[in-house]
């Protein structure tokens, strides 16, 4: 009795000699390719449009959509800056320079740089006089029973 391996050999026997002939069209266009007119005439080196264009095939052309989407976004980005009137531009500018000369914040700014220097100062050492406790032998243990 023949294994199921031995019928299927069996059957695609024939197909042997095509995926030979196939195999070797395809190897001698990988052979003969690299030895084209175009690239044996110049010198291995940089070339300025070769690298436009590697960049351009590597970069640009597998995320189109990424770019298309990139480019979308910064029209609308300028779209609104154009739309957007300056005078409320101007009315914000014209508030945060009232704000800026207010005085009462000028004195809150004052009592901050007041705080914070003396917070910055170095802090005094612990005084010596501080208890420090005896060994835990020492130590009386008292009891209530109630």
């Amino acid at each position: 009795m023949k294994t199921p391996r031995e019928i299927l050999i069996q059957r695609h026997r024939s197909a042997d000699a095509r995926l030979d002939a196939l195999r070797r069209e395809v190897v001698a266009e990988y052979v003969v390719a690299p030895q084209s007119t175009a690239e044996s005439d110049h010198a291995p080196g940089f070339n300025a449009a070769s690298v436009a264009l590697k960049l351009w095939r590597e970069l640009i052309l597998p995320c189109r959509g990424l770019w298309l989407g990139l480019g979308a976004a910064w029209l609308v980005i300028v779209a609104a800056h154009f739309v957007v009137p300056d005078s409320e531009n101007s009315r914000a500018m014209a508030a945060t320079k009232q704000i800026q000369s207010s005085p009462a914040i000028m004195a809150a700014v004052k009592e901050q740089k007041i705080w914070m220097i003396q917070m910055l100062e170095p802090a005094t050492p612990p005084t010596a006089s501080a208890i420090v406790p005896g060994p835990r032998s020492a130590r009386r243990i008292e009891l209530v029973v109630a």
